[in-house]
């Protein structure tokens, strides 16, 4: 609540406690487009206000309320003041749309008595319409006069002619004003594509994946995902996506071979049950059909395991339609290297972890299909080199053999500021001879 005949200090004080009360505007917003109609033109009298303040305010509190979708709204404040004129606070909506609501004799002069005031300018007749787009909103709040309290803003759609399709309770203690529109959900679910990577080569099939979240108010009608849609370029690609295949994972089978090679933008449309949406950041992947004649899907192979590696083989793929640039290497959807060679030793990872590699192979105009996933779990003791499950004198000449080389498996602690990241050198050695016989 602005206070605006009080102290400074109280002020801070009470806009805090303003803040609190006010995050039960953006219940209203979102809620009240259930029941009224959208899109509707206001027939707003008179001209907005200055958005400049006086040169002395009694507070000021600001706000983001979100709109799920475009509506003409009438905004109500409930007030409260100690006279019939000078009774009025400036409302800064996007800071293009300001307005001295009050400043007329409807308002209670009682200091105890609230009232829900729908005008601006001094005049019964300038009714506070706006039209708001889709999306976030900044109310901001300003004291201009002292002896006047709000604690409560609501907006309501209003009717087709631009009229008021609802006036809130004056009852405090009762309703809040929420005879106009249930509580009930107030944010944009959450959404987010999880797989494939931004810079994911496909080449068949890819499995698009999205974590979807609904989000409610404390106090509010809980509010769930109803549906998830993935979109390429945004354009959708099959059936909304209705049940999660795990938790608040969405996913989806999509066949690339239905589009040409090049590179595609895919996102994630998530709805709740109360009709609000939200649209994922997107990721960019590259598709790329391999035509007759292009490179062969190598197969992976798991050559050695240690603690903090997994060394990778794989036989060399050909061409005969080009010449072979390489490979891409995944571990899960991520690339971690794009070797020449038929080798990789993927380290500094965790001890005692499980991950998933795939593999393709590319000229300068194809790229193989994926290969099959190869799981690997790396060993739970440090030192351990051969895979033997016990630190000894093999792993211990095995680190002397490679020592001062860059060699992934005898580098133990990547992160140390001691170590030298993927050189094999003292720091490592010790590690080794303290779990030696481990």
């Amino acid at each position: 609540m602005i206070a605006t005949n009080k102290s400074l200090m109280k002020v801070k004080q009470t806009v805090l406690r303003l803040s609190k009360s006010l995050g039960l505007l953006f219940v209203i917003v979102c809620l009240a487009l259930a029941n009224s109609p959208l899109g509707q033109t206001a027939s707003a009298a008179g001209t907005p206000d200055s958005c400049t303040p006086p040169a002395t305010t009694y507070g000021t509190d600001t706000m983001s309320v979100y709109a799920p979708s475009a509506a003409t709204y009438t905004i109500w404040t409930r007030m409260e003041a100690t006279r019939s004129s000078a009774n009025s606070i400036l409302l800064n909506i996007d800071n293009t749309n300001c307005y001295n609501v009050g400043g007329d004799s409807s308002i209670p002069t009682n200091g105890t008595t609230w009232d829900w005031v729908d005008d601006y300018g001094g005049s019964t007749a300038n009714l506070v319409n706006v039209s708001l787009s889709q999306g976030t909103h900044t109310f901001t709040l300003t004291g201009t006069e002292s002896g006047v309290s709000i604690d409560r803003i609501i907006a309501i759609p209003v009717t087709s002619g631009g009229g008021i399709s609802c006036t809130p309770s004056d009852t405090q203690a009762t309703t809040d004003g929420n005879n106009c529109a249930p509580l009930n959900n107030t944010a944009p679910p959450s959404v987010s594509m999880t797989a494939p990577a931004s810079g994911t080569a496909i080449s068949s099939t890819a499995i698009l994946s999205a974590t979807a979240t609904a989000h409610s108010s404390a106090g509010t009608t809980a509010a769930t995902i109803a549906s998830v849609q993935f979109q390429v370029n945004g354009n959708h690609v099959g059936s909304a996506i209705t049940s999660p295949s795990s938790g608040t994972t969405y996913s989806y089978t999509w066949d690339s071979s239905g589009v040409s090679n090049g590179t595609y933008s895919l996102s994630a449309v998530a709805t709740d049950s109360n009709g609000i949406v939200t649209t994922s950041p997107a990721v960019s992947v590259t598709v790329s059909h391999t035509s007759s004649g292009g490179p062969t899907t190598p197969a992976l192979t798991n050559t050695l395991t240690t603690a903090t590696s997994v060394s990778l083989s794989w036989p060399a793929s050909t061409d005969s339609s080009g010449t072979l640039t390489g490979y891409h290497l995944y571990r899960g959807t991520t690339l971690i290297a794009s070797p020449a060679t038929t080798h990789y030793i993927d380290s500094c990872l965790t001890p005692s972890t499980s991950y998933s590699y795939t593999i393709t192979a590319y000229d300068a105009s194809h790229t193989s299909p994926t290969s099959s996933v190869l799981n690997a779990k790396t060993e739970s003791q440090l030192g351990d080199l051969d895979g033997d499950n016990v630190v000894a004198g093999h792993d211990l000449s095995l680190l002397i053999g490679h020592y001062g080389t860059n060699w992934g498996p005898g580098e133990f602690d990547c992160t140390n500021s001691a170590s030298t990241s993927n050189v094999v050198e003292g720091h490592d050695l010790s590690i080794l001879i303290g779990n030696y016989g481990k």
